[in-house]
């Protein structure tokens, strides 16, 4: 028998397993073309929707139980969106925590995502952009009319000058009114980017 196998089961039955870190095991990076649907929701591209139920558990993965796996198929996700769409991206900001859900989580998932496996050269990671300047409730907690003002000045600009005259992709994991992209992107907005497109991984 497979050692490997052998630990899985042992632990496993010590320690059982969540339902999303079940599915989550048995989806692999190749199994990304199966999650693609894009579209656009309110001016922000979708790659796939949060109704399916291998993504609602890749993205709960990735977030609450920092899930290596679960990181790798959306970096995967993401890098088939970039490769088919051929957009003019020079950097690639994710939607920053506030520090106190950063201290309680210990890293930003978007961030984990978009380092799991290296893209192209040509895109830039930039985490000392945008920075978010209070705690908000999470916007799943609140009524869609709250969720203008939940976000409103959630978002400020350090070392904004580096943006100027570029291209920038805007990334979250979950958009569901569009509200947190927008306000990160009317954040960057003063700072005269050539673009600023707005991408969530699932709506």
């Amino acid at each position: 028998m497979n050692l490997q196998y052998l630990f899985s089961t042992v632990f496993d039955s010590l320690f059982p397993p969540s339902g999303d870190a079940l599915r989550v095991r048995n989806i692999f990076e190749k199994n990304s073309i199966q999650l693609y649907t894009p579209k656009y929701v309110d001016s922000i591209q979708t790659l796939s929707t949060y109704q399916n139920k291998n993504m609602q558990a890749l993205i709960h993965e990735a977030k609450f139980q920092g899930n290596k796996n679960a990181w790798l198929v959306l970096n995967a996700l993401l890098q088939r969106h970039l490769t088919e769409m051929h957009m003019l991206i020079e950097y690639i900001i994710p939607v920053p925590l506030s520090p106190a859900r950063m201290r309680a989580r210990g890293y930003n998932q978007v961030l984990k995502i978009l380092q799991a496996k290296p893209l192209d050269p040509k895109y830039t990671i930039l985490t000392n952009v945008l920075v978010r300047t209070r705690n908000t409730r999470p916007q799943t907690e609140l009524a869609r009319n709250e969720r203008l003002t939940n976000m409103h000045d959630a978002f400020g600009v350090v070392h904004g000058e580096s943006i100027t005259g570029k291209h920038i992709l805007l990334v979250d994991d979950v958009t569901t009114t569009g509200t947190t992209l927008k306000a990160a992107k009317a954040a960057l907005l003063p700072l005269s980017p050539a673009s600023i497109t707005c991408l969530a991984l699932a709506h």
